[in-house]
């Protein structure tokens, strides 16, 4: 009998469909995991690399794009571009139309969400981390980008690839009719209610939770729940409802602490929050509930309607039970997930590890695809 290296993989749709990797980020936390990550399966793959300083190409594959990595290693050996729409062109004038192209940047440009649009009506396949030219631009422009599926993947923007989005794109291939979904979608606010739940100081958890890195660099933009609101817009617009103009976010603090950009002083401003979020938290208590960071929407025939806020949930429910940086979706359609049996999915809260994963799992699935 044939033995196998059960050490490493028989089978890489990388290597089977010949897949081409052009990389938009590869120098951040999620890029750089990515490009670790990739080199385990096929070092062949890559064939092009790119930040905000330059771009590489070699279309017979990048053989060091772990040593690429380095910032400052990568900008010594890049070739500049003027624009992302310059960049663009080279892309398209020089990559072979099967080339996949991954974006794992944060940019929320215009200017980005126009090259994913140009790569994508040129016939090119793009598996992105980036929420943002889905939601952060109109509804015609998510449409557009993700008309085919099997070209545009986007599984890595909503709780670190935790299969919500392609549940929801296969409820709609089958003409399932989504009618709720509820759930915490963020791995930091999770970590705070758990904390608030346990008794500890509200101010000390958000800069424990930032010691630890679990915040944004400013935690603000994980307490105004704007993350929230873009992943359960995408949700929103996967299962065909522009929830634009009928979503209400409450941010966990008021806005004015928003307005402080400095990070120690906001920290230290928050203190002023401690005795309120305490007797909220005891007030839940009394009366068998905690507290937890939800996003709701409810969807009939002719409304939608969405809220994320901090609000009291039964202390034994499945969202109640929800521990630390755990996140949660519950999706309610009319034949697959009534509402006696909802959809469960229960993951980590995103990390860099699992986002990377979760664009491969896309390429993987769009490799076996042809253009």
């Amino acid at each position: 009998m044939k033995q196998y290296d059960t050490d490493k993989p028989r089978f890489s749709l990388y290597s089977a469909c010949m897949t081409k990797l052009f990389i938009l980020g590869h120098t951040g936390n999620v890029g750089s995991t990515l490009i670790q990550q990739i080199y385990k399966l096929d070092q062949s793959t890559i064939v092009g690399l790119a930040n905000s300083s330059g771009y590489i190409l070699k279309l017979d594959g990048i053989v060091d794009g772990i040593t690429l990595c380095d910032r400052d290693t990568f900008k010594t050996r890049a070739t500049a571009y003027k624009s992302l729409s310059a960049l663009a062109a080279i892309l398209i004038k020089k990559l072979p139309e099967e080339t996949i192209i991954v974006d794992v940047t944060a940019d929320a440009s215009q200017d980005m969400c126009d090259l994913h649009i140009e790569l994508i009506k040129k016939g090119f396949r793009i598996a992105t981390a980036n929420k943002n030219p889905l939601s952060l631009f109109s509804y015609d422009t998510f449409k557009t980008l993700t008309a085919n599926r099997w070209h545009y993947g986007y599984n890595a923007t909503v709780m670190a690839g935790g299969d919500a989005t392609t549940y929801v794109q296969d409820m709609m291939a089958i003409g399932d009719p989504l009618k709720s979904i509820q759930g915490c979608f963020s791995g930091t606010l999770g970590y705070i209610m758990s904390g608030l739940e346990e008794g500890k100081q509200f101010s000390k958890i958000v800069a424990d939770a930032h010691l630890k890195k679990y915040t944004e660099p400013h935690p603000w933009d994980d307490l105004n729940g704007l993350d929230i609101a873009r992943k359960m817009l995408i949700l929103a617009r996967t299962a065909g409802v522009d929830a634009t103009e009928d979503m209400i976010v409450e941010p966990l603090l008021p806005a004015r602490f928003g307005e402080i950009r400095d990070t120690e002083k906001f920290l230290a401003a928050i203190r002023e929050a401690d005795s309120e979020m305490k007797q909220r938290s005891d007030e839940a208590k009394k009366k068998q509930m905690t507290l937890r960071f939800v996003a709701s929407l409810k969807k009939n025939d002719k409304h939608c309607t969405v809220r994320i806020q901090m609000e009291e949930v039964p202390l034994k429910s499945t969202i109640g039970q929800l521990k630390g940086t755990a996140n949660i979706i519950q999706i309610v359609t009319r034949d697959r997930a009534p509402e006696d049996c909802p959809h469960i999915i229960i993951t980590k809260g995103a990390g860099t590890i699992r986002t990377a994963a979760a664009v491969r799992a896309d390429i993987a699935r769009m490799a076996t695809v042809s253009v």
